[in-house]
Protein backbone atom coordinates (compact mmCIF):
# COMPACT_ATOMS: atom_id res chain seq x y z
CA UNK A 1 0.00 0.00 0.00
CA UNK A 2 2.67 2.37 0.77
CA UNK A 3 4.77 1.63 -2.26
CA UNK A 4 1.77 2.32 -4.08
CA UNK A 5 1.32 5.93 -2.47
CA UNK A 6 4.69 6.44 -2.87
CA UNK A 7 4.38 6.25 -6.99
CA UNK A 8 1.45 8.20 -7.09
CA UNK A 9 3.51 11.07 -5.67
CA UNK A 10 6.54 10.70 -7.59
CA UNK A 11 4.22 11.12 -10.60
CA UNK A 12 2.60 14.00 -9.74
CA UNK A 13 6.01 15.59 -8.53
CA UNK A 14 7.03 14.60 -12.11
CA UNK A 15 3.93 16.19 -13.67
CA UNK A 16 4.45 19.52 -11.64
CA UNK A 17 7.64 19.54 -13.05
CA UNK A 18 7.02 19.28 -16.52
CA UNK A 19 4.67 22.17 -16.13
CA UNK A 20 6.68 24.41 -14.17
CA UNK A 21 9.62 23.41 -17.30
CA UNK A 22 7.33 24.51 -19.94
CA UNK A 23 6.21 27.36 -18.63
CA UNK A 24 9.88 28.78 -18.03
CA UNK A 25 10.55 27.68 -21.89
CA UNK A 26 7.54 29.50 -23.10
CA UNK A 27 8.37 32.86 -20.93
CA UNK A 28 11.49 32.22 -22.11
CA UNK A 29 10.41 31.82 -26.06
CA UNK A 30 8.57 34.95 -25.46
CA UNK A 31 10.82 37.06 -24.59
CA UNK A 32 8.32 38.65 -21.83
CA UNK A 33 11.05 37.90 -19.00
CA UNK A 34 14.71 36.04 -18.40
CA UNK A 35 15.61 33.45 -16.22
CA UNK A 36 14.16 34.97 -13.18
CA UNK A 37 11.32 35.61 -14.58
CA UNK A 38 12.00 40.02 -14.87
CA UNK A 39 11.09 41.66 -17.65
CA UNK A 40 13.68 42.56 -20.76
CA UNK A 41 14.49 45.91 -21.38
CA UNK A 42 16.21 48.23 -24.10
CA UNK A 43 16.19 51.71 -24.62
CA UNK A 44 15.40 53.96 -28.22
CA UNK A 45 17.06 56.83 -28.57
CA UNK A 46 15.08 59.44 -30.36
CA UNK A 47 16.82 62.54 -32.33
CA UNK A 48 16.19 65.28 -34.87
CA UNK A 49 18.31 66.72 -36.71
CA UNK A 50 17.29 69.92 -39.11
CA UNK A 51 20.12 70.84 -41.58
CA UNK A 52 20.37 74.37 -42.63
CA UNK A 53 22.34 75.63 -46.49
CA UNK A 54 21.68 79.49 -46.17
CA UNK A 55 24.34 81.83 -44.60
CA UNK A 56 23.97 81.77 -41.23
CA UNK A 57 21.25 84.77 -40.69
CA UNK A 58 19.28 84.51 -37.98
CA UNK A 59 16.71 82.07 -37.11
CA UNK A 60 13.32 82.57 -35.91
CA UNK A 61 12.09 79.08 -36.02
CA UNK A 62 11.48 77.19 -32.91
CA UNK A 63 11.62 73.82 -34.88
CA UNK A 64 9.35 71.66 -32.31
CA UNK A 65 8.14 68.56 -33.47
CA UNK A 66 5.94 65.81 -31.90
CA UNK A 67 7.10 61.99 -31.96
CA UNK A 68 5.66 58.52 -30.39
CA UNK A 69 7.61 55.10 -29.45
CA UNK A 70 5.69 52.05 -29.36
CA UNK A 71 6.89 48.77 -28.30
CA UNK A 72 5.31 45.42 -28.68
CA UNK A 73 3.23 45.10 -25.18
CA UNK A 74 0.92 48.09 -25.46
CA UNK A 75 3.75 50.88 -24.16
CA UNK A 76 3.30 53.99 -26.08
CA UNK A 77 5.30 57.16 -24.95
CA UNK A 78 4.65 60.42 -26.60
CA UNK A 79 7.04 63.45 -26.68
CA UNK A 80 8.41 66.77 -28.19
CA UNK A 81 11.68 67.33 -29.69
CA UNK A 82 12.64 71.43 -30.35
CA UNK A 83 15.46 72.88 -31.48
CA UNK A 84 17.70 72.27 -34.97
CA UNK A 85 19.39 69.12 -32.46
CA UNK A 86 17.25 67.56 -30.08
CA UNK A 87 16.96 63.74 -28.68
CA UNK A 88 15.38 61.90 -26.28
CA UNK A 89 15.78 58.36 -24.62
CA UNK A 90 13.37 55.97 -23.98
CA UNK A 91 13.03 52.63 -22.47
CA UNK A 92 11.29 50.08 -23.97
CA UNK A 93 10.63 46.33 -23.90
CA UNK A 94 12.55 44.16 -26.23
CA UNK A 95 11.63 43.26 -29.22
CA UNK A 96 10.37 45.40 -32.45
CA UNK A 97 9.68 48.91 -31.97
CA UNK A 98 7.88 51.74 -33.71
CA UNK A 99 8.85 55.02 -33.96
CA UNK A 100 6.89 57.61 -36.06
CA UNK A 101 7.13 61.65 -36.84
CA UNK A 102 3.24 62.92 -35.12
CA UNK A 103 3.99 66.43 -36.15
CA UNK A 104 6.88 67.65 -38.21
CA UNK A 105 8.36 70.98 -37.41
CA UNK A 106 7.61 74.49 -38.89
CA UNK A 107 9.80 75.43 -41.94
CA UNK A 108 11.57 72.37 -42.24
CA UNK A 109 10.95 68.86 -44.89
CA UNK A 110 11.53 65.33 -43.98
CA UNK A 111 14.51 64.07 -45.40
CA UNK A 112 12.99 60.50 -45.14
CA UNK A 113 10.31 57.90 -43.90
CA UNK A 114 7.96 59.22 -41.18
CA UNK A 115 7.87 55.62 -39.70
CA UNK A 116 10.95 53.83 -38.93
CA UNK A 117 11.25 50.53 -37.02
CA UNK A 118 13.91 48.77 -35.16
CA UNK A 119 14.51 45.90 -33.68
CA UNK A 120 16.03 46.18 -29.59
CA UNK A 121 17.92 43.66 -27.41
CA UNK A 122 17.97 43.14 -23.81
CA UNK A 123 19.93 46.34 -22.21
CA UNK A 124 20.46 47.51 -25.71
CA UNK A 125 20.79 50.89 -27.17
CA UNK A 126 19.13 51.98 -30.87
CA UNK A 127 19.10 55.66 -32.23
CA UNK A 128 16.71 56.53 -34.80
CA UNK A 129 17.02 60.13 -36.28
CA UNK A 130 14.54 62.03 -38.36
CA UNK A 131 16.90 64.47 -40.55
CA UNK A 132 15.03 67.68 -41.68
CA UNK A 133 16.17 70.22 -44.45
CA UNK A 134 15.03 73.51 -43.35
CA UNK A 135 12.91 75.57 -45.94
CA UNK A 136 13.42 79.73 -46.19
CA UNK A 137 11.05 81.80 -48.02
CA UNK A 138 11.48 84.94 -50.33
CA UNK A 139 9.40 86.58 -52.96
CA UNK A 140 9.48 87.07 -56.86
CA UNK A 141 7.92 89.64 -57.97
CA UNK A 142 6.33 89.30 -61.62
CA UNK A 143 5.41 92.16 -63.94
CA UNK A 144 3.76 92.69 -67.37
CA UNK A 145 4.85 96.01 -69.23
CA UNK A 146 3.17 96.60 -72.26
CA UNK A 147 4.53 99.58 -74.27
CA UNK A 148 2.93 101.13 -77.18
CA UNK A 149 4.60 103.42 -80.44
CA UNK A 150 0.71 104.71 -81.84
CA UNK A 151 -1.07 107.73 -82.01
CA UNK A 152 -2.82 107.75 -78.33
CA UNK A 153 -5.83 106.74 -79.66
CA UNK A 154 -8.25 104.78 -77.12
CA UNK A 155 -7.20 101.28 -76.22
CA UNK A 156 -9.87 98.80 -75.33
CA UNK A 157 -7.27 95.61 -74.87
CA UNK A 158 -7.29 94.26 -71.39
CA UNK A 159 -4.08 92.63 -72.24
CA UNK A 160 -4.29 89.91 -69.66
CA UNK A 161 -1.20 87.73 -69.52
CA UNK A 162 -0.78 84.43 -67.16
CA UNK A 163 2.51 83.71 -65.72
CA UNK A 164 3.62 80.33 -63.76
CA UNK A 165 6.60 80.69 -61.02
CA UNK A 166 8.18 77.10 -59.94
CA UNK A 167 10.49 77.00 -56.47
CA UNK A 168 13.28 75.07 -56.18
CA UNK A 169 11.10 72.22 -54.63
CA UNK A 170 8.81 72.08 -57.92
CA UNK A 171 6.24 73.69 -56.24
CA UNK A 172 3.96 76.14 -58.56
CA UNK A 173 1.74 79.27 -58.49
CA UNK A 174 -0.18 80.55 -61.45
CA UNK A 175 -0.14 84.65 -61.70
CA UNK A 176 -3.08 86.08 -63.33
CA UNK A 177 -2.05 89.89 -64.76
CA UNK A 178 -4.13 92.40 -66.05
CA UNK A 179 -3.54 95.63 -68.24
CA UNK A 180 -0.63 97.49 -69.63
CA UNK A 181 1.33 97.35 -66.78
CA UNK A 182 0.22 94.84 -63.86
CA UNK A 183 2.27 93.23 -61.05
CA UNK A 184 2.01 90.40 -58.33
CA UNK A 185 4.02 88.81 -56.09
CA UNK A 186 4.95 84.97 -54.67
CA UNK A 187 6.03 83.86 -51.50
CA UNK A 188 8.51 80.87 -52.42
CA UNK A 189 11.03 78.48 -51.28
CA UNK A 190 14.29 79.97 -51.54
CA UNK A 191 16.54 78.82 -54.42
CA UNK A 192 16.35 79.02 -57.87
CA UNK A 193 13.04 80.14 -59.21
CA UNK A 194 11.57 79.27 -62.50
CA UNK A 195 8.93 81.60 -64.10
CA UNK A 196 7.89 81.32 -66.95
CA UNK A 197 4.95 83.09 -69.70
CA UNK A 198 2.19 80.62 -70.17
CA UNK A 199 -0.32 82.90 -71.43
CA UNK A 200 0.89 86.04 -73.51
CA UNK A 201 -1.70 88.97 -73.67
CA UNK A 202 -3.91 89.46 -76.91
CA UNK A 203 -2.42 91.70 -79.37
CA UNK A 204 1.65 91.83 -78.11
CA UNK A 205 4.45 90.63 -79.39
CA UNK A 206 7.10 89.65 -76.30
CA UNK A 207 10.67 91.39 -76.49
CA UNK A 208 11.77 89.40 -73.90
CA UNK A 209 12.48 85.50 -73.18
CA UNK A 210 9.51 83.97 -72.33
CA UNK A 211 11.28 82.03 -69.69
CA UNK A 212 13.34 83.50 -66.83
CA UNK A 213 15.46 81.62 -63.47
CA UNK A 214 16.49 84.04 -60.97
CA UNK A 215 17.94 82.42 -57.05
CA UNK A 216 15.42 84.00 -54.43
CA UNK A 217 17.32 84.51 -51.03
CA UNK A 218 15.93 84.42 -47.34
CA UNK A 219 13.21 87.17 -47.01
CA UNK A 220 14.27 88.80 -50.18
CA UNK A 221 12.41 89.86 -53.16
CA UNK A 222 13.16 89.41 -56.97
CA UNK A 223 11.70 91.22 -59.87
CA UNK A 224 10.87 89.85 -63.38
CA UNK A 225 9.25 91.79 -66.01
CA UNK A 226 7.70 90.48 -69.47
CA UNK A 227 8.31 93.39 -71.62
CA UNK A 228 5.45 93.47 -74.81
CA UNK A 229 5.04 95.63 -77.83
CA UNK A 230 1.60 96.60 -78.34
CA UNK A 231 0.18 94.95 -81.79
CA UNK A 232 -1.83 97.38 -84.07
CA UNK A 233 -3.79 95.58 -87.10
CA UNK A 234 -4.68 96.31 -90.41
CA UNK A 235 -5.66 94.62 -92.86
CA UNK A 236 -4.55 93.80 -97.06
CA UNK A 237 -7.00 93.01 -99.19
CA UNK A 238 -5.02 90.44 -102.31
CA UNK A 239 -6.96 90.36 -105.77
CA UNK A 240 -6.17 88.63 -109.09
CA UNK A 241 -7.37 90.10 -112.22
CA UNK A 242 -7.33 88.02 -115.08
CA UNK A 243 -7.71 90.39 -118.28
CA UNK A 244 -8.85 88.88 -121.54
CA UNK A 245 -8.75 89.48 -125.61
CA UNK A 246 -10.19 87.02 -127.34
CA UNK A 247 -13.52 86.49 -129.02
CA UNK A 248 -14.95 85.88 -125.58
CA UNK A 249 -15.46 81.81 -126.45
CA UNK A 250 -15.95 79.75 -123.19
CA UNK A 251 -13.17 79.39 -121.36
CA UNK A 252 -12.92 76.40 -118.89
CA UNK A 253 -10.06 77.18 -116.70
CA UNK A 254 -10.27 78.01 -113.25
CA UNK A 255 -7.67 80.25 -112.82
CA UNK A 256 -6.33 79.13 -109.37
CA UNK A 257 -3.88 81.09 -107.55
CA UNK A 258 -1.72 81.68 -104.46
CA UNK A 259 -0.33 84.52 -102.82
CA UNK A 260 1.62 84.83 -99.79
CA UNK A 261 1.11 88.21 -97.57
CA UNK A 262 4.24 88.47 -94.88
CA UNK A 263 3.55 90.95 -91.71
CA UNK A 264 6.27 92.81 -90.25
CA UNK A 265 7.36 90.12 -87.76
CA UNK A 266 7.75 87.70 -90.71
CA UNK A 267 4.46 85.58 -90.25
CA UNK A 268 2.55 84.83 -93.12
CA UNK A 269 -0.39 83.73 -94.02
CA UNK A 270 -1.42 81.55 -97.72
CA UNK A 271 -3.92 82.88 -99.74
CA UNK A 272 -5.82 80.85 -102.43
CA UNK A 273 -7.93 82.67 -105.11
CA UNK A 274 -9.97 80.97 -107.99
CA UNK A 275 -11.43 83.32 -110.97
CA UNK A 276 -10.97 85.72 -113.32
CA UNK A 277 -11.33 88.19 -110.64
CA UNK A 278 -11.12 87.10 -107.01
CA UNK A 279 -10.17 88.76 -103.43
CA UNK A 280 -9.35 87.68 -99.95
CA UNK A 281 -8.22 90.01 -97.23
CA UNK A 282 -5.85 89.63 -94.22
CA UNK A 283 -5.27 91.08 -91.12
CA UNK A 284 -1.87 91.58 -90.52
CA UNK A 285 0.07 93.89 -87.56
CA UNK A 286 0.76 97.52 -88.62
CA UNK A 287 4.11 97.73 -90.31
CA UNK A 288 5.72 96.87 -93.47
CA UNK A 289 3.88 94.32 -95.26
CA UNK A 290 5.16 91.77 -98.31
CA UNK A 291 2.58 90.05 -100.71
CA UNK A 292 3.94 87.54 -103.19
CA UNK A 293 2.86 85.27 -106.26
CA UNK A 294 3.48 81.82 -104.84
CA UNK A 295 1.40 80.27 -107.86
CA UNK A 296 0.48 81.80 -110.92
CA UNK A 297 -2.43 80.84 -112.35
CA UNK A 298 -2.28 78.51 -115.49
CA UNK A 299 -2.68 79.77 -118.78
CA UNK A 300 -1.03 83.35 -117.73
CA UNK A 301 1.21 85.83 -118.33
CA UNK A 302 1.83 88.73 -115.37
CA UNK A 303 1.54 92.32 -117.01
CA UNK A 304 3.91 93.67 -115.08
CA UNK A 305 7.57 92.59 -113.95
CA UNK A 306 6.58 92.50 -110.38
CA UNK A 307 5.79 89.29 -108.91
CA UNK A 308 6.18 90.72 -105.35
CA UNK A 309 4.60 93.85 -103.81
CA UNK A 310 5.66 96.18 -100.30
CA UNK A 311 2.76 98.10 -98.64
CA UNK A 312 2.85 99.86 -95.30
CA UNK A 313 -0.38 98.81 -92.87
CA UNK A 314 -1.65 101.47 -90.78
CA UNK A 315 -3.94 101.16 -88.03
CA UNK A 316 -7.64 99.93 -88.80
CA UNK A 317 -6.82 100.83 -92.63
CA UNK A 318 -6.81 98.58 -95.48
CA UNK A 319 -4.47 98.24 -98.41
CA UNK A 320 -5.16 96.80 -101.73
CA UNK A 321 -2.53 94.65 -103.51
CA UNK A 322 -3.97 93.22 -107.15
CA UNK A 323 -1.73 91.70 -109.18
CA UNK A 324 -3.35 91.60 -113.08
CA UNK A 325 -2.37 88.71 -115.98
CA UNK A 326 -3.22 88.46 -119.44
CA UNK A 327 -5.04 85.00 -120.27
CA UNK A 328 -2.69 82.96 -122.95
CA UNK A 329 -4.94 81.10 -125.16
CA UNK A 330 -3.67 78.26 -127.23
CA UNK A 331 -5.18 77.07 -131.03
CA UNK A 332 -5.32 74.38 -133.26
CA UNK A 333 -3.51 76.06 -136.23
CA UNK A 334 -0.68 77.03 -133.88
CA UNK A 335 -0.53 73.08 -133.10
CA UNK A 336 -0.91 72.52 -136.84
CA UNK A 337 2.30 74.76 -137.93
CA UNK A 338 4.08 72.95 -134.83
CA UNK A 339 3.34 69.43 -136.48
CA UNK A 340 4.19 70.34 -139.94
Amino acid sequence: MQRRIGRAVLAALSTIGLVVSGAMAANASSGKSDDHGKQRYGWVKVCQDVKRYDDGKADDYGYRGTYQVKDGYGGAWKFDLKGRYDCRQVKVHTGKISVRVLYKPDGADLQGYADRYVDVSKNAYRKVTFEYRAIDYGWVKVCQDVKRYDDGKADDNEYRGTYRVTDSRGRYTDVYLKGRYACDQVKVRTGKTDVRVTYRPDNTRLISDDEVYVNVYKGEYENVTFEYKAVDYGWVKVCQDVKRYDDGKADDNEYRGSYRPTDSYGDYTDVYLKGRYACDQVKVPTGRTDVKVTYQPEHTRLTSDDDEVYVNVYKGEYENVTFEYKAVQYGSAFLGRAAA
